[in-house]
């Protein structure tokens, strides 16, 4: 008997077509549900209301299995739902996702509770600008400890801008980086095919 993990490993990096399409849709119906859920909460909800929400509505657009929610508004707090209200000039934070096919996905979108403030717009745009960096670092054959690199040289440059970055610069890449290439180590290359999220948690003064 051998051990046959490393060949597993490597057919796992890179998708078939179908592959593919299961978490483009898994991606379609996650990110419908979301905008929907902005669409229908107000000031007065709880975290705990608008997850039963998000998860209704990922249901009610065609995931095969319950999916996954977090959630933050206001100060961070963690991110499982609370009965926490959401009040006026909250920033509100939903990370989830629905599964199609046992495949997953996993992103998160921002809103604010009423008119965003110039702070938070500022705050925003710097974020946006700062992720945009990381995405052209992208290329096929790069290492993720080459991403973390970069990573971390733009979330000390937001810390110039009072913006605190959480981060951990370990080889296990974990708030810093968030790199979905289907294997513990953290130095596989990425290839064409490979799908990936850059994440991050902050606050700012």
């Amino acid at each position: 008997m051998r051990d046959a993990s490393s060949l597993i490993w490597s057919l796992r990096m890179v998708k078939s077509e179908t592959e593919i399409n299961f978490m483009r849709e898994a991606s379609q119906i996650t990110s419908k549900a979301i905008q929907k859920c902005f669409d229908n909460i107000q000031v007065g909800d709880t975290e705990k209301s608008v997850a039963k929400l998000f998860h209704k509505l990922m249901m009610d657009g065609g995931e095969d299995e319950p999916g996954f929610c977090l959630i933050n508004s206001g100060e961070f707090n963690g991110w499982l739902p609370t009965d926490k209200t959401l009040k006026k000039g909250d920033l509100l934070l939903l990370d989830g996702g629905c599964r199609i096919k046992r495949y997953c996905c996993d992103f998160d979108r921002m809103a604010t509770m009423g008119e965003p403030t110039r702070v938070q717009k500022d705050l925003y745009n710097s974020i946006y600008d700062m992720k945009r960096e990381l995405e052209y670092s992208l290329k096929p054959g790069i290492t993720a400890s080459e991403i973390a690199k970069v990573g971390i040289r733009v979330f000390k440059e937001l810390e110039m801008l009072g913006i605190f970055v959480r981060y951990f610069n370990e080889d296990r890449l974990n708030d810093c980086i968030r790199i979905s290439i289907g294997t513990n180590t953290e130095m596989n290359k990425l290839t064409e095919a490979l799908f990936f999220t850059a994440g991050e948690l902050f606050n700012y003064k």
